[in-house]
């Protein structure tokens, strides 16, 4: 797999998870961007988790009560740039109020009322998301601050401007490819 590409992540379990879909009104609940292939290891992804701006690796999200998809945009030394711009980014903290900020604008939502986020201190995984895209020169959400941009947003613009390349269900603990 190559460096760029997109997850997207639904765990059918959780309280965060839960939260998350029902606050962002989404089916999914996490991103990352996959940093590529390293020799001897796993496929490397870059996420932000309650342990902050980190990498890992993607097997992690092949389980049981898990669905994930992989979205290509192109442009792979874009974002090899785009993730040497942000490598300072690393180990930033995860952003706890960021996700209470979502509540904060899902009621006011709800109430007519358009606010921003008041929370920008540490990362969550759909803000790490969209500064390593709006690095590599793609304009997701361009009306929102990164703090802002959900896990339903980073999917409206990948299902909008990217192509899925593969999936797993929340039965198999396998990617299946798509034809290409």
């Amino acid at each position: 797999m190559k460096t760029g590409l997109i997850g997207l992540v639904s765990k059918k379990q959780g309280f965060v998870e839960d939260a998350i879909h029902f606050f962002t009104e989404s089916i999914w609940d996490h991103t990352f961007v996959l940093v590529g292939d390293v020799p001897d290891c796993d496929t490397v992804i870059r996420e932000a988790t309650k342990h902050g701006v980190v990498y890992h690796t993607l097997v992690q999200y092949f389980v049981p009560d898990t669905r994930t998809e992989i979205w290509d945009l192109g442009h792979v030394e874009d974002f090899c740039k785009a993730l040497q711009d942000t490598r300072s980014q690393l180990g930033i903290s995860y952003g706890v109020l960021t996700l209470v900020g979502f509540v904060w604008v899902w009621l006011c939502k709800k109430l007519g009322i358009s606010v921003h986020n008041p929370f920008d201190q540490g990362h969550v995984c759909s803000e790490d998301t969209s500064i390593i895209l709006r690095c590599a020169g793609f304009n997701i959400e361009p009306e929102k601050k990164c703090n802002e941009i959900t896990p339903e947003d980073v999917a409206r613009y990948l299902a909008k401007n990217g192509r899925l390349i593969g999936y797993s269900d929340y039965n198999s603990c396998e990617i299946t490819w798509v034809d290409k």
